[in-house]
């Protein structure tokens, strides 16, 4: 239920003197803006009965002409306090707290599930004044004096909840409304901010960190450098600013302190530290947390060169590996004498020698069938698998997360059957169900990959097969952060092994040429040595190559998977020796084999000289297809955009590439012509 006299208080109290910002949530965003009391009432209740919205906010510090940002403030009054998520009691807590310093507040409002605190201090002008004085001086004063008040109100743009209208966010929905109001007096305002700023310079630190310090320091040499530092901040109740100590600088130090100190005694640093720099001690808890459970990475050289520039006396990375370790740089004559197997083919025109390949296609595609095939001819020594595609013999390790057990082993037998591959050597290792997650940082993740390293080096891989990339990936494959920490996995295996990497993707679901047809971040394609695409039309599979970093051709194969009748005996005994069209093999155990089995068959292969087309050089075909074919129309970019097949990036960089190129020309800012258009007119003119 609404109230309209705590609706009037709030913009009695706010007293802005040109206009007002409303900000609704819900079902979007919006703002509008008001100059009246009459016009702010109307509008708020107006969207506080609106059912698409769950909640009304006002922009408490006052903007320039519809200003959205902190950087449209132009004056400030208040100083808030947000308790979020309260629980029974925080709120009387915080009442004593406030009572003690001498601070007098002019609001208590019940937001419904926290509480608000409206502290009245001298009127502040200046956008730059304004952001200075909130984000340096009040928020980590008013921060320290309770840790569930939420560090997001002290940014100038924030807007908060209004009194007197329903907190629809979850339910049950309350009503925010006012608790307590106070009348403060010009000394009590003054009183509150300087209060605030004694806060702020107060020393906070405590005899017992310093202590901590300096007893660690008679320790050892290498313990030196960070207990000095914290002895430094400890002694000193000045804050880094003006010496680019940022966020991210803070939480390494807090890490880095957990490395040092322990969990409690980083713990006890990290909460004081962190709110003299304008965090709340819930969040610094969670960073030390964060370290204990190894999912918090440490960003060293940052730290170092910090430190290095403002304090260069205490070596705070003395024993960092970053300066101890030499760089891998090689002299050139050295560089070119190393001998390389990397640049062959492992599968021809597929697969190369200690290269990263992707093989993709839309479900059911047989890709994995036809990659397991592969693999199997490298297992049992069969080097020729088709006209054109030969294969070196080896070991291979299979990583399936994509078929069960069962359903493997079931290919196995039917490829071994329908390929006559002989079972006498049988270099191939499966891992299924692994678990294994590539982009996951954390310690077990790490011991598992190193495990899987070793397994590697062990057996002498020449292939490793990873089905299928999702699969292996913990967060999102859009991410290129996500994708980038999987393919330095790659990398490590490639290098550190010394074996090629194939991964099985999937396409779009929307139609899409060359990179586009991947699944995913852009960075997959990018990064890719070789890429081939399959399509399946019935039992008639297209296999063709869209990157090839090693080779100018791009080819193109087309099987057919043919069902194959074994020609062993039915009535034969299952025995060790048996014949299938004349050769002998000599078999351990025949479950390795089916009475029907399946066949990749050749049908055809294209090769063109042409280089693989990159993702912009398909684009250009496309726009220039799309433009020809409406001669003496003027493309807008958007329309372009939308007739292409690639992203809005690799369109623009297509369409600047036919400007110097001389196909298309740039008729004015956003449109563009074909040239071709251009000639054709002139020569009927003339």
């Amino acid at each position: 239920m609404t109230n309209v006299e705590d609706i009037k208080c709030i913009y009695r109290l706010l007293g802005h003197k040109k206009q007002t910002e409303i900000r609704v949530f819900g079902k979007g965003a919006k703002s509008i803006f008001v100059t009246s009391e009459d016009e702010f009432v109307e509008k708020v209740l107006r969207f506080n009965n609106a059912s698409e919205y769950t909640g009304v906010y006002v922009g408490y510090n006052e903007r320039a002409l519809n200003g959205t940002t902190k950087k449209s403030v132009i004056s400030c009054k208040y100083a808030l306090i947000d308790l979020d998520n309260a629980d029974e009691n925080d709120d009387l807590e915080l009442d004593k707290n406030l009572e003690d310093k001498g601070i007098k507040i002019q609001l208590k409002v019940q937001s419904g599930h926290g509480y608000h605190y409206w502290i009245p201090i001298p009127l502040i002008e200046g956008n730059d004044k304004v952001i200075e004085t909130l984000e340096k001086i009040v928020k980590p004063a008013l921060l320290s004096l309770h840790p569930k008040n939420d560090s997001k109100i002290y940014d100038a743009g924030r807007v908060i909840r209004i009194a007197g209208t329903v907190n629809k966010k979850k339910e049950p929905f309350v009503t925010c409304k006012i608790l307590k109001k106070n009348d403060v007096s010009e000394d009590e305002i003054i009183a509150n901010f300087t209060v605030i700023q004694s806060i702020f310079s107060r020393n906070d630190y405590g005899n017992e960190v310093i202590k901590e310090g300096e007893n660690k320091i008679q320790d050892t040499r290498e313990d030196a450098g960070m207990c000095n530092v914290l002895a430094y901040f400890a002694k000193h109740k000045k804050s880094a600013e003006g010496q680019e100590f940022n966020d991210v600088l803070l939480k390494n130090f807090v890490f880095k302190a957990y490395r040092e100190l322990g969990h409690d005694k980083a713990l006890k640093f990290a909460k004081i530290f962190s709110v003299k720099h304008g965090h709340s001690e819930p969040e610094a808890e969670g960073w030390v947390n964060r370290c204990s459970n190894e999912e918090c990475k440490f960003n060293c050289h940052e730290l170092c060169n910090w430190s290095k520039k403002y304090y260069p006396e205490h070596k705070l990375c003395m024993n960092c590996k970053l300066n101890s370790k030499p760089l891998d740089i090689i002299e050139g004559n050295e560089f070119m004498n190393i001998y390389d197997t990397a640049g062959s083919w492992v599968i021809s025109d597929i697969v190369c020698d200690k290269g990263l390949t992707a093989v993709v296609g839309a479900g059911e595609s047989t890709k994995s069938l036809f990659l397991q095939a592969c693999a199997l001819h490298m297992a049992t020594g069969k080097k020729k698998f088709s006209e054109g595609i030969t294969i070196q013999p080896g070991t291979v390790v299979l990583l399936d997360e994509e078929n069960r057990g069962v359903r493997l082993r079931r290919r196995v037998r039917k490829l071994m059957t329908g390929h006559n591959l002989n079972r006498s050597k049988f270099d191939i290792h499966f891992y299924v169900d692994s678990k294994l997650k590539l982009d996951d940082d954390s310690k077990v993740t790490k011991a598992h990959f190193n495990r899987l390293k070793e397994y590697l080096k062990k057996v002498d891989a020449k292939m490793v097969i990873f089905d299928s990339l999702v699969r292996f990936m913990k967060n999102d494959e859009n991410d290129v952060v996500n994708v980038r920490c999987v393919f330095d996995m790659f990398k490590e295996i490639i290098n550190e092994c010394g074996c090629s990497v194939v991964f099985i993707h999937h396409t779009r679901k929307e139609k899409g040429n060359g990179g586009n047809a991947i699944r995913g971040s852009s960075d997959i394609f990018n990064m890719l040595d070789n890429a081939i695409v399959f399509t399946k039309s019935g039992n008639k599979i297209n296999l063709k190559t869209i990157k090839s970093r090693d080779e100018a051709e791009k080819v193109k194969y087309n099987f057919r998977l043919v069902d194959v009748e074994s020609d062993m005996d039915s009535n034969s005994p299952r025995c060790d020796e048996y014949v299938i069209k004349g050769e002998k093999w000599h078999l351990v155990n025949y479950s390795h084999y089916s009475d029907k089995g399946v066949r990749f068959e050749f049908d055809s292969k294209n090769t063109s000289t042409d280089p693989v087309m990159s993702t912009v050089d398909i684009l250009k075909d496309e726009i220039i297809s799309f433009m020809s074919a409406n001669p003496g129309k003027k493309f807008k970019t958007k329309e372009i955009i939308e007739n292409s097949s690639g992203k809005k990036t690799n369109v623009n960089e297509a369409l600047n590439s036919l400007v110097d190129d001389e196909m298309i020309v740039k008729v004015s800012k956003g449109y563009w012509q074909y040239k071709g258009n251009l000639f054709d007119q002139n020569e009927m003119t003339v």
